[in-house]
């Protein structure tokens, strides 16, 4: 079989069509103005509605996927590439989260949480880069203190932080800005 039938074969038989079973942007599709009009959506809700709703439909136009090895195409629709649509985003976080479980240690993980008190929150909107790095710093020196006190552990630390400055609703979190940390549970040697 020659390479360019080939490839117009395989295209065929791979080519993206409708799915069989009903999917979320499908359903915003159909019900999503009656859902609107019976619970109120903030901002942000409503433009991951939308996006969710015309994922891969002509409203996002289209581009040409060509072969590389002979003259045959087609044209797709475009996705909406929102972090929340399972038709774009699940595989890749999906492949994501594998990759870190695979990562992790054979060992129980503790959950540290540092906060900054509310009065601070002005100070720290206007001095962000200087405060955060601040709060960072003096978290892990604390536990890392903990960690190689005797009293307590007597062992070193492995961990991770993150800084949390936006809330669930994606709004900005100045009132409890806070350094998240992930700590293996470690047992001293013998």
């Amino acid at each position: 079989m020659e390479l360019s039938t080939l490839c117009a074969v395989y295209a065929t038989a791979h080519r993206h069509s409708e799915p069989s079973e009903a999917e979320i942007g499908q359903i915003f599709s159909q019900f999503g103005q009656s859902f609107r009009q019976t619970h109120p959506l903030s901002s942000k809700q409503s433009r991951v509605l939308s996006a969710l709703s015309l994922c891969r439909t002509g409203f996002l136009g289209t581009h040409k996927q060509s072969c590389d090895h002979c003259s045959y195409y087609e044209y797709l629709h475009n996705s909406c590439r929102d972090r929340h649509c399972p038709r774009c985003q699940f595989k890749a976080k999906e492949s994501w989260l594998d990759n870190r479980m695979a990562e992790l240690l054979p060992t129980a993980y503790y959950h540290v949480v540092f906060t900054v008190s509310d009065q601070l929150r002005g100070l720290i909107f206007q001095n962000q880069r200087l405060l955060y790095d601040a709060l960072f710093k003096t978290s892990s020196a604390t536990l890392l203190k903990f960690g190689k006190d005797e009293q307590h552990l007597g062992a070193q630390l492995g961990c991770l932080g993150i800084l949390h400055i936006w809330g669930q609703k994606l709004w900005f979190h100045r009132s409890t800005p806070a350094t998240h940390s992930l700590h293996c549970a470690s047992q001293r040697a013998e």
